[in-house]
């Protein structure tokens, strides 16, 4: 085998295993929800579900643990959501079954959701996510979950602002760098 075949094997294993962790802790994380109550019309937690709150945790840690190859997935949703926004922004209905009708209001509101959240996350095509990104990207994420439950855009807000934290995280080391070398370093992953 030559040297780009192990690495094309070894990426496709990385992407698959990564997108794989994302699934299973998707399925934790809403198995732990509904176990919970946190999904439930009253909110009504139950703290004594002890099987509920491991399930969250396990799954949270692994969402934390593959941030750095399912955001790209989720990336891509959100470009996939803004375009199909801006289709039901012009005709006003969903194009696909049951075709149900949103207001303008509502169409613009998730159309930035998706482009404030693609815009947050375009930094990482050329810096891969450090582990305070892979941590809000795991909360931006546990924020979509109540948001599409109860369609509460106060969810959303919490997600995006753990988002911003990191873009702002970010940015702050790298003038600090500058700052320190007297010119522009090449990006590092931490501070």
């Amino acid at each position: 085998m030559t040297r780009s075949i192990r690495q094309q094997i070894a990426n496709g294993l990385r992407l698959g295993s990564g997108l794989g962790l994302f699934l299973i802790g998707a399925m934790l994380i809403g198995l732990g929800f509904r176990g919970v109550g946190l999904l439930a019309p009253v909110r009504s937690i139950i703290w004594s579900n002890w099987l509920g709150w491991i399930e969250l945790i396990v799954g949270a840690v692994t969402l934390v643990m593959s941030a750095q190859i399912w955001y790209q997935l989720l990336a891509g949703c959100m470009l996939c959501g803004f375009v199909k926004c801006l289709t039901i922004m012009v005709t006003g209905k969903d194009m696909f079954p049951p075709h149900r009708s949103f207001t303008l209001a509502e169409s613009v509101g998730i159309a930035l959701f998706c482009l404030v959240s693609l815009l947050l996350m375009a930094r990482f095509a050329k810096n891969p996510p450090n582990s305070l990104d892979s941590v809000s990207l795991t909360v931006w994420v546990l924020c979509l979950w109540p948001a599409t439950n109860n369609g509460s855009s106060l969810w959303w807000a919490v997600g995006l602002f753990a988002l911003c934290i990191s873009w702002g995280f970010s940015h702050w080391c790298s003038a600090q760098r500058r700052k320190r070398s007297g010119r522009v370093p090449h990006p590092s992953r931490s501070c």
